[in-house]
């Protein structure tokens, strides 16, 4: 029985459909899939630099659209009966307002992000995320909707919802990591990260989805170099290269990204991406900033 993987959630991407649709369920009796996603992301941290340079600029009903493309070294490898044209990611994010959580203030940032497959939705999802006014996130919940398969809710507190909105940000899943109010233009630093996913494996029978838990422990190994500054939109940005190596007790051989994120200087939010996804050499998928009023 074929076994296929899904990676949400890291995460999820935020712009999290990036990797979702590279193998999304066909709904038969004789398929099992594996859905990943970041869970009790409680992590150690090492060599974490502790000076940053600027807090949080949201500006409360300012809306960031961005525009997820992949491209075809990518759909070949993973699609290959796929254009570019057949699958279309967006990602709208809302800074929604203040909300009290724990006795301190954070903004509420609440996004929307669609995927389609030659024009059927195949995923939708909802995220609600409030970062405090020192960038640090208090809370994450993914509301996550596949049609035919049911909604799934993941939620973090504390510590955990830091780390998650960390290692979402670090592969472009989500616009913002507090890790980006530390960038100045000698900015090196690397990050150890162990967490435990939760894997949901999804079995078909006669076409309903049973789904099965397993918990997998995993290390984030991350490198993080800022190479320069470039004028992308109209922003002055960093251009940040992040070098990721995952670990895990399900997975023989470690899983290897590496991605160019444009961080604006002032806003500190990704305005442009390559992402690698395995492939060091070959850009798989890009995200762009369509939107910012």
């Amino acid at each position: 029985m074929d076994k296929k993987f899904i990676i949400i959630g890291i995460i999820i991407v935020s712009l999290s459909s990036l990797f979702v649709f590279l193998n999304y369920p066909e709904n038969t009796e004789k398929t099992n899939k594996n859905i990943t996603e970041i869970e009790n992301a409680s992590a150690e941290v090492k060599n974490l630099d502790i000076s940053k340079n600027i807090l949080p600029n949201f500006k409360i009903g300012k809306i960031y659209e961005y525009k997820i493309t992949p491209l075809s070294g990518f759909l070949s490898f993973q699609q290959p009966n796929l254009k570019e044209p057949d699958i279309k990611i967006n990602d709208k994010l809302y800074i929604k307002g203040i909300d009290r959580f724990n006795k301190s203030d954070c903004f509420v940032i609440v996004g929307n992000l669609t995927q389609y497959t030659q024009n059927q939705l195949v995923e939708k999802e909802e995220r609600f995320v409030c970062i405090d006014e020192n960038g640090i996130a208090r809370y994450f919940i993914t509301n996550i909707d596949y049609p035919g398969m049911g909604n799934h809710s993941i939620t973090y507190y504390g510590e955990n919802a830091s780390k998650f909105l960390e290692i979402s940000s670090f592969l472009g899943k989500f616009l913002y990591g507090e890790w980006m109010l530390h960038l100045n233009d000698n900015y090196e630093n690397t990050f150890e990260i162990n967490f435990t996913r939760k894997q949901l494996e999804i079995t078909y029978s006669k076409g309903v989805p049973i789904l099965e838990e397993k918990p997998v422990d995993e290390i984030h190994k991350i490198f993080v170099s800022v190479e320069g500054r470039e004028r992308i939109q109209n922003r002055e940005c960093f251009k940040v290269e992040v070098k990721i190596t995952i670990e895990s007790e399900d997975s023989i051989n470690k899983e290897y990204f590496r991605n160019i994120l444009y961080i604006d200087v002032k806003e500190r939010i990704i305005t442009d991406a390559a992402i690698y996804a395995g492939q060091p050499t070959v850009i798989q998928a890009e995200i762009k900033l369509t939107k910012a009023e």
